[in-house]
């Protein structure tokens, strides 16, 4: 049986004030974890969490490649996100593309410092 490399990103409440919170992300992440845990579909050193303040751009992207690094041929990762998304204008790097991108954007999501700075 493959292993299962869990990564789960759950965001309640956003850096920018005006972001609205949301009530139910850090718990479905919770869910989730104890679902998969439950079933012995993961194991728990496979399973790696970022809630809230935790899940900024940069942490995100650090566990990501960290977390995901360990998977060998025929393991599964299963990344995970509960929180706002957002639809961005396509970078060029993906507009020349060979799928179609109806209206020049793609959906995205919002990590903890969305909108802050350069994020």
């Amino acid at each position: 049986m493959p292993n299962v490399y869990l990564l789960s990103i759950g965001i309640n409440s956003y850096q920018d004030p005006n972001i609205s919170t949301l009530h139910a992300c850090v718990a479905d992440v919770q869910l989730l974890r104890r679902q998969l845990l439950d079933l012995e579909l993961v194991r728990p050193e496979h399973c790696t969490e970022l809630l809230n303040e935790k899940a900024t751009r940069q942490q995100i992207i650090q566990t990501f490649r960290q977390h995901f690094e360990q998977i060998a041929d025929g393991d599964i990762a299963l990344l995970h996100f509960s929180g706002h998304g957002t639809r961005q204008l396509v970078p060029r790097a993906f507009s020349d593309a060979d799928y179609e991108i109806e209206d020049g954007r793609m959906e995205a999501t919002c990590c903890y410092d969305s909108r802050c700075g350069d994020v």
